[in-house]
């Protein structure tokens, strides 16, 4: 039976990455600084909407002096803008970095028009000389009038800087008032750091938006900023703000901003390459509505279309600043192997085909189906998707990553496979020399620091050649899993960093967080939501390791003996497995060599040969 499933959510102040159906349990998440302190970075309110600016202030009084100007008063081409509140004088029209105890030395703001000067409230600077203590400090700065009627909508923008310590609740705030001044609306807290975050230490500018048409649109309004260091209990450093800006939206606007087709019992997991030998029963196909417009929308229809399966879903009603998910549960097997661009579009009133909102109307979900000979199997879609978003990642990304560190992706198994290899996508910057381990690991003991193998798929030193070519095999000795999720895991040793290992890292669909998982030793579990490039080969005709120069292996079919030669005289180490991945021998020669599979029976078997070059992988048949 098909079922659909329509989800409505609200958007509130602030609006972070869409995970669509995706559920997002808590635990550590890990951003990536490499080789440095993590900086926090503030997130922006709302999704990026098509804006109409009817109002702006840069903070250019006309003054280009030596020295940074103090309240009550500053006036621009707005009006007086106007300072209040027990501290309101620390507000300063400034083209300098602030000053004090604790900031000295902070690189000044670079807003965009900061050339002509920026308000800065610089609590820190009357806290000189008297460490260890300090003072906390309470000002506003108001604005003059904004002439807002006849607007259906109003989204307020500024870039800001700011650095606040040290407490739970930081008070750097903007309220709204539509009756001169006589009553003030809840404030909208701008400072979203975890406590004690240097934010403004590295002169970063952040851009933060926020959707005022409630209490703004049709009024004349003033916009009060407030520094309230004595309500948070621990306030001394700064905050620096300009080009604030107000805008309306389109009446209509509405985006897909998350699409999806996965297995019902993949998590929400998304595949870039599909195995049909694990095809799940059920298939989920849907996406996420933005209301990016003023107005509330009534009868949305949404249509999806994969070629092998379409639907149109109505939404009845979506409020403005609100996301809509909609989701049927199919019971169908996958295609044939092909590759896949499912649309996916949404239509509301005006914004339709030939609307000058309706590029965001529609999004591509592209993913491949293998052929079973083929039979590689993917989470990471590199090489699938025509507009991937790639990163590098490996063992100098992270601190303590050089030696040990374990990078990982889960994979839904419906039945027991056997992993022939798994296929590393190795990145530009890996230098060779390095050392990288194969295994599987319980996806639940993995998050309480569980690497223990539950089994091996083999290891391998990384070669100039593999670097050229932009990936590795591991070759498995034979790894039989029973039907459940595990994490197929790779271990990296750089040799103390001297010879780092990078892999792909694709970051085009946003997966759910526990799908990408990485332990480094000596501290713990993380996980973003990504999809590192880490493959699974499970037919060994998928294994298209590159030939070895002068290497040959004949004859093919054999009788019972078969013979390796290399032109070169190089060294080489040679294995021998059957087709289930059961080791036969082992070997080292510098020369010609026989092998006699007589013993062994008449069937396939993977040859593989390997020296300082690189390695090779042949299927053999013996009659």
């Amino acid at each position: 039976m098909k079922t659909q499933l329509i989800c409505t959510f609200t958007l509130v102040f602030c609006l972070g990455n869409v995970g669509a159906q995706v559920e997002h349990p808590i635990y550590q998440e890990l951003s990536f600084a490499p080789q440095s302190s993590q900086v926090f970075t503030k997130p922006t309110s709302g999704i990026n909407n098509a804006k109409s600016i009817i109002w702006n202030e840069t903070f250019d009084i006309g003054s280009t002096g030596t020295s940074s100007t103090l309240g009550p008063t500053f006036t621009t081409s707005n009006g007086t803008w106007t300072t209040g509140g027990v501290d309101g004088n620390v507000w300063k029209h400034s083209f300098y970095t602030t000053s004090g105890e604790w900031s000295a030395g902070v690189p000044p703001f670079t807003s965009t028009t900061a050339t002509n000067g920026f308000m800065l409230f610089d609590s820190d600077s009357v806290n000189f000389p008297i460490s260890p203590n300090y003072v906390s400090l309470s000002g506003e700065l108001i604005s003059p009038p904004i002439d807002l009627t006849g607007q259906t909508s109003a989204i307020l923008t500024l870039e800001q800087a700011f650095r606040f310590c040290c407490a739970p609740i930081n008070q750097t705030t903007v309220s709204i008032s539509s009756d001169n001044g006589a009553t003030w609306g809840a404030p909208y807290n701008y400072a979203d750091s975890p406590e004690g975050i240097a934010c403004g230490s590295t002169g970063d500018v952040f851009e933060s938006t926020i959707n005022i048409t409630g209490e703004a649109a049709g009024n004349t309004i003033l916009l009060k900023f407030n520094w309230d260091g004595n309500a948070s209990g621990s306030s001394h450093y700064f905050w620096d703000i300009d080009d604030i800006s107000i805008s309306t939206l389109p009446d209509d606007d509405v985006r897909i901003i998350a699409s999806w087709f996965t297995g019902e019992n993949h998590g929400g997991q998304h595949y870039g390459i599909h195995d049909p030998m694990n095809a799940d029963n059920n298939y989920k196909a849907g996406a996420t509505v933005y209301n990016a417009g003023a107005l509330s929308q009534t009868n949305v229809l949404v249509s999806i279309d994969l070629g092998f399966y379409s639907e149109d879903f109505v939404i009845p009603f979506i409020a403005p600043d609100s996301l809509v998910s909609v989701e049927s549960t199919l019971p169908i097997s996958l295609p044939s192997p092909n590759n896949y661009s499912g649309t996916y579009t949404v239509f509301s009133g005006s914004d339709t085909v030939g609307g000058i909102y309706f590029s965001d109307n529609q999004a591509i979900h592209e993913f491949q189906v293998s052929d079973w000979q083929w039979t590689e199997y993917a989470v990471d879609g590199i090489g699938v998707y025509s507009n991937p978003i790639q990163t590098p990642f490996g063992t100098n990304s992270v601190l303590g990553g050089d030696d040990g560190m374990v990078l990982a992706t889960k994979y839904h198994f419906t039945q027991s496979p056997n992993v022939y290899a798994m296929k590393i996508l190795l990145d530009t910057a890996t230098i060779p020399g390095g050392e990288i381990f194969g295994s599987f690991i319980d996806s639940t003991e993995f998050w309480s620091n569980g690497i223990n193998p539950l089994c091996s798929i083999g290891s391998t030193q990384i070669t100039a050649v593999d670097v050229a070519q932009g990936y590795i095999y591991l070759n498995s000795s034979g790894c039989i899993l029973s039907p459940g999720a595990y994490y197929a895991a790779i271990q990296l040793f750089s040799n103390a960093g001297a010879n780092p290992i990078v892999i792909q890292d694709d970051l085009t669909i946003e997966q759910p967080l526990r799908t990408s998982a990485i332990n480094i030793p000596n501290d713990q579990s993380y996980t973003n939501g990504n999809a590192y490039g880490i493959r699974l080969i499970l037919n060994p005709e998928g294994i298209d390791e590159h030939q070895l120069q002068g290497v040959s292996i004949y004859p093919n079919p054999s009788d019972a003996v078969i013979t390796i030669t290399d032109d070169n005289y190089t060294s080489n180490s040679i294995s021998v497995n059957d087709i289930s991945g059961k080791l036969i021998l082992t070997k080292e020669v510098s020369t010609e060599t026989t092998i006699d599979l007589s013993i062994s029976g008449s069937g396939v078997y993977l040859v593989t040969v390997s020296n300082e070059n690189g390695s090779m992988v042949e299927r053999i048949v013996i009659h």
